[in-house]
Protein backbone atom coordinates (compact mmCIF):
# COMPACT_ATOMS: atom_id res chain seq x y z
CA UNK A 1 0.00 0.00 0.00
CA UNK A 2 2.76 2.42 0.92
CA UNK A 3 4.65 1.50 -2.22
CA UNK A 4 1.63 2.23 -4.40
CA UNK A 5 1.04 5.55 -2.65
CA UNK A 6 4.66 6.57 -3.09
CA UNK A 7 4.45 5.68 -6.75
CA UNK A 8 1.39 7.88 -7.25
CA UNK A 9 2.92 10.80 -5.37
CA UNK A 10 6.24 10.55 -7.14
CA UNK A 11 4.55 10.49 -10.55
CA UNK A 12 2.41 13.57 -9.81
CA UNK A 13 3.38 16.91 -11.36
CA UNK A 14 5.23 18.89 -8.68
CA UNK A 15 3.71 22.18 -9.90
CA UNK A 16 0.06 21.36 -10.63
CA UNK A 17 -0.37 17.99 -8.87
CA UNK A 18 -1.60 16.16 -11.97
CA UNK A 19 -1.14 12.40 -11.97
CA UNK A 20 -2.35 10.07 -14.70
CA UNK A 21 -2.74 7.30 -12.12
CA UNK A 22 -4.55 9.35 -9.51
CA UNK A 23 -6.59 11.79 -11.60
CA UNK A 24 -9.43 9.49 -12.50
CA UNK A 25 -12.70 11.32 -11.84
CA UNK A 26 -15.21 9.16 -9.92
CA UNK A 27 -18.08 8.10 -12.17
CA UNK A 28 -21.65 8.18 -10.78
CA UNK A 29 -23.45 4.82 -10.60
CA UNK A 30 -24.93 3.86 -13.95
CA UNK A 31 -28.51 3.39 -12.70
CA UNK A 32 -29.61 6.99 -13.18
CA UNK A 33 -33.28 6.01 -13.18
CA UNK A 34 -32.91 4.75 -9.61
CA UNK A 35 -31.41 7.99 -8.28
CA UNK A 36 -33.99 10.03 -10.19
CA UNK A 37 -36.75 8.03 -8.51
CA UNK A 38 -35.28 8.49 -5.03
CA UNK A 39 -34.80 12.22 -5.58
CA UNK A 40 -38.42 12.65 -6.67
CA UNK A 41 -39.87 10.72 -3.71
CA UNK A 42 -39.29 10.17 -0.01
CA UNK A 43 -38.45 6.48 -0.47
CA UNK A 44 -35.33 5.28 1.31
CA UNK A 45 -32.55 3.53 -0.62
CA UNK A 46 -32.13 -0.21 -0.34
CA UNK A 47 -29.11 -1.58 1.55
CA UNK A 48 -27.42 -2.25 -1.78
CA UNK A 49 -28.21 1.31 -2.95
CA UNK A 50 -26.75 2.69 0.27
CA UNK A 51 -23.49 0.79 -0.21
CA UNK A 52 -23.11 2.07 -3.79
CA UNK A 53 -24.06 5.64 -2.87
CA UNK A 54 -21.74 5.78 0.16
CA UNK A 55 -18.86 4.50 -1.95
CA UNK A 56 -19.45 7.10 -4.67
CA UNK A 57 -19.84 9.99 -2.19
CA UNK A 58 -16.63 9.03 -0.36
CA UNK A 59 -14.64 8.75 -3.59
CA UNK A 60 -16.14 11.99 -4.91
CA UNK A 61 -15.39 14.03 -1.79
CA UNK A 62 -11.85 12.70 -1.71
CA UNK A 63 -11.37 13.67 -5.34
CA UNK A 64 -12.85 17.15 -4.72
CA UNK A 65 -10.29 17.68 -1.98
CA UNK A 66 -7.59 16.62 -4.41
CA UNK A 67 -8.97 19.04 -7.02
CA UNK A 68 -8.95 21.91 -4.51
CA UNK A 69 -5.29 21.20 -3.83
CA UNK A 70 -4.51 21.11 -7.54
CA UNK A 71 -6.47 24.32 -8.22
CA UNK A 72 -4.52 26.13 -5.49
CA UNK A 73 -1.26 24.89 -7.02
CA UNK A 74 -2.31 25.92 -10.52
CA UNK A 75 -3.37 29.37 -9.32
CA UNK A 76 -0.02 29.86 -7.63
CA UNK A 77 1.71 28.68 -10.81
CA UNK A 78 -0.42 31.04 -12.92
CA UNK A 79 0.47 34.01 -10.72
CA UNK A 80 4.13 33.08 -10.97
CA UNK A 81 3.93 32.76 -14.76
CA UNK A 82 2.10 36.08 -15.11
CA UNK A 83 4.69 37.82 -12.92
CA UNK A 84 7.47 36.29 -15.02
CA UNK A 85 5.73 37.44 -18.19
CA UNK A 86 5.27 41.00 -16.88
CA UNK A 87 8.90 41.25 -15.79
CA UNK A 88 10.17 39.92 -19.09
CA UNK A 89 7.86 42.19 -21.10
CA UNK A 90 9.08 45.20 -19.14
CA UNK A 91 12.72 44.23 -19.66
CA UNK A 92 12.22 43.68 -23.40
CA UNK A 93 10.51 47.07 -23.71
CA UNK A 94 13.39 48.77 -21.89
CA UNK A 95 15.97 47.24 -24.19
CA UNK A 96 13.94 47.96 -27.34
CA UNK A 97 13.64 51.69 -26.62
CA UNK A 98 17.32 52.50 -27.22
CA UNK A 99 17.07 50.65 -30.53
CA UNK A 100 14.29 52.92 -31.86
CA UNK A 101 15.24 54.40 -35.27
CA UNK A 102 14.29 57.90 -34.06
CA UNK A 103 17.36 57.92 -31.82
CA UNK A 104 19.59 57.51 -34.86
CA UNK A 105 17.88 60.28 -36.81
CA UNK A 106 20.44 63.01 -37.58
CA UNK A 107 19.82 66.40 -36.00
CA UNK A 108 19.71 67.93 -39.47
CA UNK A 109 16.67 65.79 -40.32
CA UNK A 110 14.99 66.75 -37.05
CA UNK A 111 15.58 70.40 -37.83
CA UNK A 112 13.94 69.94 -41.22
CA UNK A 113 10.94 68.21 -39.62
CA UNK A 114 10.59 70.96 -37.02
CA UNK A 115 10.84 73.62 -39.72
CA UNK A 116 7.81 72.19 -41.52
CA UNK A 117 6.01 71.32 -38.29
CA UNK A 118 6.16 74.91 -37.09
CA UNK A 119 4.82 76.05 -40.45
CA UNK A 120 7.81 78.04 -41.61
CA UNK A 121 7.51 76.53 -45.06
CA UNK A 122 4.59 78.95 -45.48
CA UNK A 123 4.96 82.61 -46.28
CA UNK A 124 4.74 84.86 -43.24
CA UNK A 125 1.38 86.18 -44.41
CA UNK A 126 -0.19 82.70 -44.67
CA UNK A 127 1.39 81.70 -41.39
CA UNK A 128 -0.10 84.66 -39.54
CA UNK A 129 -3.61 83.69 -40.61
CA UNK A 130 -3.57 80.05 -39.53
CA UNK A 131 -0.97 79.71 -36.78
CA UNK A 132 -1.79 79.49 -33.06
CA UNK A 133 -0.79 82.08 -30.49
CA UNK A 134 2.96 82.13 -29.93
CA UNK A 135 2.48 81.67 -26.18
CA UNK A 136 0.32 78.54 -26.45
CA UNK A 137 2.52 75.80 -25.00
CA UNK A 138 0.43 73.09 -26.66
CA UNK A 139 1.78 73.95 -30.11
CA UNK A 140 5.15 74.12 -31.85
CA UNK A 141 7.81 75.09 -31.26
CA UNK A 142 7.14 74.79 -27.51
CA UNK A 143 5.73 71.27 -27.68
CA UNK A 144 8.81 69.86 -29.42
CA UNK A 145 10.98 70.82 -26.47
CA UNK A 146 8.80 68.75 -24.13
CA UNK A 147 9.28 65.42 -25.90
CA UNK A 148 12.80 64.55 -24.80
CA UNK A 149 16.11 66.16 -23.89
CA UNK A 150 17.56 65.74 -27.36
CA UNK A 151 14.58 67.38 -29.07
CA UNK A 152 14.72 70.16 -26.50
CA UNK A 153 18.37 70.84 -27.32
CA UNK A 154 17.69 70.83 -31.06
CA UNK A 155 14.74 73.21 -30.71
CA UNK A 156 16.67 75.60 -28.48
CA UNK A 157 19.52 75.67 -30.98
CA UNK A 158 17.17 76.60 -33.85
CA UNK A 159 16.51 80.33 -33.47
CA UNK A 160 14.64 80.32 -36.78
CA UNK A 161 11.77 78.44 -35.10
CA UNK A 162 11.16 81.43 -32.83
CA UNK A 163 11.17 84.24 -35.39
CA UNK A 164 7.41 84.52 -35.98
CA UNK A 165 5.76 86.23 -33.04
CA UNK A 166 1.98 86.11 -32.97
CA UNK A 167 0.22 88.07 -30.23
CA UNK A 168 -3.45 87.55 -30.93
CA UNK A 169 -4.94 88.22 -27.54
CA UNK A 170 -8.30 86.60 -28.26
CA UNK A 171 -6.34 83.34 -28.72
CA UNK A 172 -4.39 83.69 -25.48
CA UNK A 173 -4.85 80.50 -23.39
CA UNK A 174 -7.27 81.08 -20.51
CA UNK A 175 -4.76 80.25 -17.80
CA UNK A 176 -2.40 82.89 -19.20
CA UNK A 177 -5.14 85.53 -19.30
CA UNK A 178 -5.30 85.12 -15.52
CA UNK A 179 -1.50 85.11 -15.18
CA UNK A 180 -0.25 87.90 -17.42
CA UNK A 181 3.20 88.13 -15.75
CA UNK A 182 3.74 84.46 -16.66
CA UNK A 183 2.60 85.16 -20.22
CA UNK A 184 5.02 88.07 -20.48
CA UNK A 185 7.82 85.86 -19.18
CA UNK A 186 7.02 83.28 -21.89
CA UNK A 187 7.14 86.03 -24.50
CA UNK A 188 10.53 87.13 -23.19
CA UNK A 189 11.80 83.55 -23.49
CA UNK A 190 10.35 83.26 -26.99
CA UNK A 191 12.09 86.42 -28.16
CA UNK A 192 15.36 85.46 -26.52
CA UNK A 193 15.44 82.11 -28.31
CA UNK A 194 15.15 83.83 -31.69
CA UNK A 195 18.54 85.39 -30.93
CA UNK A 196 19.42 88.08 -33.48
CA UNK A 197 17.33 86.88 -36.43
CA UNK A 198 14.71 88.98 -38.20
CA UNK A 199 11.19 88.80 -36.79
CA UNK A 200 7.74 88.67 -38.31
CA UNK A 201 5.29 90.12 -35.79
CA UNK A 202 1.52 89.64 -35.77
CA UNK A 203 -0.55 91.71 -33.34
CA UNK A 204 -4.28 91.77 -32.71
CA UNK A 205 -5.94 93.32 -29.66
CA UNK A 206 -9.68 92.58 -29.36
CA UNK A 207 -11.92 95.32 -28.01
CA UNK A 208 -12.49 93.49 -24.73
CA UNK A 209 -8.78 93.20 -23.87
CA UNK A 210 -7.33 95.84 -21.57
CA UNK A 211 -4.83 98.11 -23.30
CA UNK A 212 -3.02 98.48 -19.98
CA UNK A 213 -2.55 94.71 -19.87
CA UNK A 214 -1.30 94.70 -23.46
CA UNK A 215 1.26 97.42 -22.76
CA UNK A 216 3.65 95.00 -21.04
CA UNK A 217 3.65 92.69 -24.05
CA UNK A 218 4.27 95.59 -26.44
CA UNK A 219 7.17 96.81 -24.36
CA UNK A 220 8.86 93.43 -24.83
CA UNK A 221 8.12 93.22 -28.55
CA UNK A 222 9.10 96.84 -29.19
CA UNK A 223 12.43 96.27 -27.48
CA UNK A 224 13.22 94.07 -30.48
CA UNK A 225 11.72 96.40 -33.11
CA UNK A 226 15.10 96.78 -34.79
CA UNK A 227 14.70 93.15 -35.91
CA UNK A 228 11.18 93.43 -37.32
CA UNK A 229 11.00 92.58 -41.01
CA UNK A 230 7.21 92.15 -41.33
CA UNK A 231 4.39 93.53 -39.23
CA UNK A 232 0.81 92.25 -39.28
CA UNK A 233 -1.86 94.31 -37.53
CA UNK A 234 -5.24 92.73 -36.91
CA UNK A 235 -8.54 94.52 -36.45
CA UNK A 236 -9.43 95.63 -32.95
CA UNK A 237 -8.26 98.45 -30.75
CA UNK A 238 -5.94 101.06 -32.22
CA UNK A 239 -2.24 100.92 -31.50
CA UNK A 240 -1.40 104.59 -31.96
CA UNK A 241 -1.18 105.20 -28.22
CA UNK A 242 1.37 102.45 -27.78
CA UNK A 243 3.64 102.48 -30.79
CA UNK A 244 4.79 104.76 -33.57
CA UNK A 245 6.64 104.02 -36.78
CA UNK A 246 9.85 105.73 -37.74
CA UNK A 247 12.87 104.73 -39.75
CA UNK A 248 15.01 104.84 -36.62
CA UNK A 249 12.79 102.50 -34.61
CA UNK A 250 12.22 99.97 -37.39
CA UNK A 251 15.34 99.90 -39.57
CA UNK A 252 14.67 96.37 -40.89
CA UNK A 253 10.93 96.68 -41.45
CA UNK A 254 10.05 95.81 -45.04
CA UNK A 255 6.29 95.29 -45.04
CA UNK A 256 3.26 96.19 -42.96
CA UNK A 257 -0.05 94.39 -43.34
CA UNK A 258 -3.38 95.50 -41.92
CA UNK A 259 -6.10 92.97 -41.24
CA UNK A 260 -9.71 94.07 -41.79
CA UNK A 261 -9.08 97.65 -40.71
CA UNK A 262 -11.42 98.84 -43.47
CA UNK A 263 -14.20 96.48 -42.38
CA UNK A 264 -13.91 94.13 -45.35
CA UNK A 265 -13.89 90.41 -44.82
CA UNK A 266 -10.41 88.97 -45.04
CA UNK A 267 -8.97 91.84 -47.09
CA UNK A 268 -5.32 92.60 -46.40
CA UNK A 269 -3.69 95.88 -47.32
CA UNK A 270 0.06 96.36 -47.35
CA UNK A 271 2.70 99.00 -47.82
CA UNK A 272 6.32 98.79 -48.85
CA UNK A 273 8.30 100.40 -46.06
CA UNK A 274 11.29 101.02 -48.33
CA UNK A 275 9.10 103.18 -50.57
CA UNK A 276 7.56 104.98 -47.59
CA UNK A 277 9.55 107.94 -46.33
CA UNK A 278 9.31 109.23 -42.78
CA UNK A 279 11.82 112.02 -43.31
CA UNK A 280 9.14 114.70 -43.19
CA UNK A 281 8.03 113.55 -39.77
CA UNK A 282 10.05 112.61 -36.73
CA UNK A 283 7.48 109.96 -35.82
CA UNK A 284 4.33 108.88 -37.63
CA UNK A 285 1.48 107.33 -35.65
CA UNK A 286 0.22 104.02 -36.98
CA UNK A 287 -3.42 104.65 -37.86
CA UNK A 288 -5.76 103.71 -40.69
CA UNK A 289 -5.03 107.01 -42.43
CA UNK A 290 -1.27 106.38 -42.63
CA UNK A 291 -1.51 102.77 -43.85
CA UNK A 292 -2.57 102.67 -47.48
CA UNK A 293 -2.01 100.41 -50.44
Amino acid sequence: MNTATNTVVSSACPQCGYSAQHDSTPVPPSDSARIDHLLSTNDHPTPQDAIVFHSFVADGESFLSHLDTRIASVRALLLKLEATKDNLTSAITSYKRPLHPMRRLPSEILEHIFFFGVGHDKLALSYSRSSPHSLDLRYPPWIYGRVCRRWKNVVYEMPSLWTRVKLQFDQLPKFLVKQLPLAQNLLSIYLRRSKGLSLSVYIRIPDWFSMDSAAGFFALVLSQSWRWSSLFLGSGQGLSDIMAISEDSFPSLEEIYTWNLDGSDGKIDSIDCHAWSCKDSQSTSLTRETIVT
